[in-house]
């Protein structure tokens, strides 16, 4: 039942160029519209996001608010030494990196299987890369389940070496949004603690709700995104909540021409770097 291992045999079956255009057909950008709590996070004053996921849905939503942004994926290893360089400088670009690859990717270069997980965290530019970003940047996680063992072990290997250097004490630097777990099965404190003794991250919960729809149990968590919003002086987009059973809403003729063009758009970048 492992999803991983899953994917491997699939691979295996079908052949790399099969499975190449089945992950292009599965990842390419989401046929519906991006929701207002993902506009108002964007929207937050950070200078980069950090992604495991395959698809460009981090892309249509910066496109969706009007940011500006670059993409960056771990298939090239010159994009990882130029994020190092530049990540610090105020006012730069916003760049989404794919850290496990993007769906336009050659197949060698998304982690979808463990023979490709093991392949990319072997590479030492991804593990100097996060690092140096945990290392020199305060991060914040926001949908992050910290359920993927290899990023979570380079994770706790950077709280080790705090440690090793600093003390069993060492300052706690960085940020994740969590939902306090249904019907009471872990005390968030236990959570809070689990958090600081293995990654030095301090939790931020939001409240989880009973409701029919995703959108539902989390509501607290639009409603911290748009509290954060209105600190920091961001006029916050009102959200919705879904009624009861969820509506499949189709996509406005915009949505629809945004998402087409990013998808040739990336595809067009990943012909060219194959020539190359």
């Amino acid at each position: 039942e492992n999803k991983l291992h899953q994917a491997q045999k699939l691979g295996d079956q079908i052949g790399n160029v099969a499975f190449q255009e089945f992950i292009r057909r599965e990842f390419a950008l989401p046929g519906k519209p991006v929701h207002e709590v993902i506009k108002n996070l964007v929207r937050l004053p950070v200078s980069h996001f950090l992604t495991l996921n395959f698809d460009g849905s981090g892309e249509l939503s910066h496109d969706a608010v009007g940011l500006p942004y670059r993409t960056l994926s771990t298939a090239d290893a010159q994009a990882q030494l130029a994020f190092l360089a530049d990540c610090h400088v105020r006012g730069a670009r916003r760049m989404i990196f794919h850290l496990h690859g993007l769906f336009t990717d050659a197949i060698a270069n998304i982690a979808l299987h463990y023979q490709r997980y093991n392949a990319l965290y072997k590479d030492t530019h991804l593990k100097k890369l996060i690092w140096s970003v945990w290392m020199t940047r305060p991060l914040l996680f926001v949908g992050f389940s910290f359920t993927d063992e290899f990023f979570c072990g380079e994770l706790k290997a950077c709280a080790d070496d705090v440690r090793h250097d600093l003390g069993i004490n060492a300052e706690n630097r960085h940020f994740a949004i969590l939902p306090i777990p249904f019907a009471g099965q872990h005390d968030d404190t236990v959570v809070r603690q689990t958090m600081v003794n293995d990654f030095l991250i301090n939790a931020v919960f939001y409240e989880t709700r009973d409701g029919a729809t995703s959108l539902e149990r989390h509501a607290g968590f639009a409603e911290l995104v748009a509290k954060v919003c209105t600190r920091l002086g961001i006029a916050p987009i009102a959200v919705a909540m879904p009624s009861p059973l969820p509506l499949a809403g189709a996509l406005s003729a915009e949505d629809e021409n945004r998402r087409r063009a990013l998808v040739t758009e990336m595809l067009n970048r990943a012909e060219r770097e194959r020539e190359l």
